[in-house]
């Protein structure tokens, strides 16, 4: 069901009707006018008085303070933020299991509030079946100026200053999520409601926190935390800022030479520095949208129609997912802190593109952890049209479904670490059990006591290997940015390349003592491909054949050395043994033992 457009003065409005109380029962389901103030009954006399700010969907109370109304929340009841409030949470509170805290970015009564672009989430959600927005937004977050802001943000919740809400239920978070274009696919675009975290403010998440708005620091890098526990969920959007359409997606899949799609992307929604401890889960929701496209074969017009791909992402997680915590000490620590204003989301340009994120992801690593892998759905012919019917054009369809609609494993593929991520390994291991690429200006440091293992393949970039990345790539105004530099491995601690892996480009190091393990039977050079894809259809006897094919990018694919700098200064390619680091007048360079 399609939900109408509404202005931002209509939940003011709302709000207003709630203080006073009058005409507001359909919303509000009880006619009572008694209320909570710092859990003291009080009838609503005036319109100078508190206003209410949420409300029981079971017991129909109302209530002036928040922290009041989640920790009255039991199993099964939903507390709603009304659209429109801007409140607080000022004492500590709890979710209880089986509770819900939902902050919807708009409705008129309690059957009618939306979380996000596509009512309630659903895989199968596209824009054919009618369970998209109309007034989806454009290509921009919707967070992106003040005038933004003044126009889509409806509802912000503030935690206090060294207030702790505790969560074991489930908090919704509303937003508008996707845009019908390939720039800033999966952004927050419309409509949306906050969160926001004040000085040493903190969310101890033991159930499941759905955010499709925002969560925010009343100022950068304020001591607000979020710790997430085990079994518990968190959802955010991830945004993908190179996005470049179906065609190109399944294109450089379809072929042998197969290569991860997107370069650029992290998860801007949150900006508070949150961990995730053994057994809990950071789920991506991705949203990639394909243009309608035709083909003609033999007189045939197949048109495949414009559709959201939609899509839960396995980002960290027990198994199964990209980062993957195998034990009880392993943790992992996030935190994207915006260049700008941090009021504003925005992209950064280089010259007259777009050159991806506009701040900083920093992640460390603790304990032992494996680089696994996720899976990413695409539909581009998920509905097919054909200009004429009959038992042949029922072939085309099939073969068109087969070969492009695509599961894309990352396992499958050497998957890129974007600029502007830091990776720090604090302590134990991070075991690489799959294909990775350090690009330009990304930055992976192992810290002293800690170690990397390399199971698989790993390339490094440097300023001269990402020229055919960062020139070629031009797309929708959309480029990777040329002027972040080389990508750094800079080992302080043990880095081992494992027998029948693959390693290209340099090691550096900070301080001395570090070790470089080299096994025999390691592969001390690694290539990686960057280009371009495209299809055509082919017609057999009764067959449809579709045929994709690669085109390399100039100076592509992109061949490195695993190397270090020796007491010359000089760059020497590594072989079987082990190596040290020495400090040497000041410079730290490697010696074979």
């Amino acid at each position: 069901m399609k939900t109408s457009f509404k202005h931002k003065k209509s939940f003011l409005a709302i709000l207003g009707l709630a203080s006073l109380c009058i005409g507001y029962s359909s919303f509000l389901v009880s006619t009572s006018n008694t209320y909570l103030v710092d859990d003291t009954p009080y009838t609503l006399a005036k319109e100078t008085d508190d206003k209410v700010v949420a409300f029981n969907d079971t017991t129909n109370s109302r209530y002036t303070k928040l922290a009041r109304a989640i920790s009255d929340a039991k199993a099964g009841e939903t507390v709603y933020v009304i659209p429109g409030s801007f409140t607080s949470i000022s004492s500590n509170c709890t979710l209880v299991t089986g509770a819900r805290l939902c902050l919807p970015f708009e409705g008129s009564d309690a059957s009618s509030y939306v979380w996000n672009g596509r009512q309630e989430y659903s895989e199968s959600a596209d824009s054919s079946n009618g369970s998209w927005r109309e007034d989806i937004g454009s290509a921009s977050f919707a967070d992106q100026n003040q005038t933004n802001v003044d126009k889509y943000l409806v509802s912000s919740v503030t935690i206090d200053k060294n207030v702790t809400f505790n969560n074991y239920g489930t908090v919704r978070i509303g937003g508008v999520l996707g845009v019908e274009t390939q720039i800033l696919a999966g952004a927050t675009s419309g409509y949306y409601c906050q969160f926001v975290l004040d000085n040493n403010a903190k969310i101890e998440n033991y159930g499941t926190f759905e955010c499709m708005g925002y969560i925010k620091e009343t100022s950068k890098n304020n001591s607000s935390k979020i710790n997430n526990y085990e079994y518990s969920r968190m959802y955010l959007p991830i945004v993908f800022y190179d996005y470049k359409g179906g065609t190109y997606t399944v294109s450089v899949y379809g072929g042998d030479t197969k290569i991860f799609p997107l370069n650029q992307y992290d998860f801007p929604n949150n900006q508070v520095e949150t961990t995730f401890n053994y057994q809990s889960n950071l789920v991506g929701y991705a949203d990639l949208y394909t243009n309608a496209a035709s083909k003609s074969l033999a007189g045939i017009t197949a048109t495949m129609v414009a559709r959201h791909n939609v899509d839960n992402l396995n980002i960290i997680g027990p198994s199964n997912s990209l980062y993957e915590l195998t034990d009880s000490n392993s943790s992992i620590t996030m935190k994207y802190t915006p260049n700008g204003d941090n009021q504003f989301t925005t992209y950064s340009i280089s010259g007259s593109y777009r050159s991806g994120s506009n701040g900083i992801t920093t992640m460390n690593l603790n304990g032992n952890i494996n680089f696994g892998q996720f899976e990413l759905g695409i539909e581009a012919a998920g509905d097919v049209t054909l200009d004429k019917g009959g038992a042949l054009l029922e072939i085309i369809v099939e073969a068109m479904v087969k070969n492009l609609n695509q599961t894309i494993s990352t396992n499958t593929v050497v998957f890129p670490i974007p600029w502007n991520f830091k990776i720090n390994v604090e302590s134990g291991t991070f075991n690489v059990n799959n294909p990775v690429k350090f690009l330009g200006g990304s930055e992976l440091t192992i810290s002293e006591g800690a170690s990397l293992v390399n199971n698989s393949q790993i390339n490094v970039y440097d300023a001269s290997s990402g020229s055919a990345l960062y020139s070629d790539t031009a797309y929708a105004s959309t480029i990777y940015p040329v002027d972040k530099g080389e990508a750094k491995i800079i080992n302080n601690g043990t880095i081992t390349l494992k027998s029948g892996s693959s390693f290209g480009g340099r090691i550096s190091s900070n301080i001395a003592n570090a070790s470089i393990n080299v096994e025999s039977g390691a592969n001390l050079s690694f290539s990686t491909h960057e280009g371009n894809g495209s299809y055509d259809m082919s017609m057999g006897f009764f067959t449809v054949n579709i045929n994709f094919t690669f085109t390399n990018y100039a100076n592509s694919p992109i061949n490195k050395n695993a190397n270090v700098l020796n007491t010359s200064g000089n760059e020497e390619q590594l072989s079987a043994g082990s190596y040290t680091s020495i400090d040497a007048g000041g410079n730290i360079y490697w010696q074979k033992n």
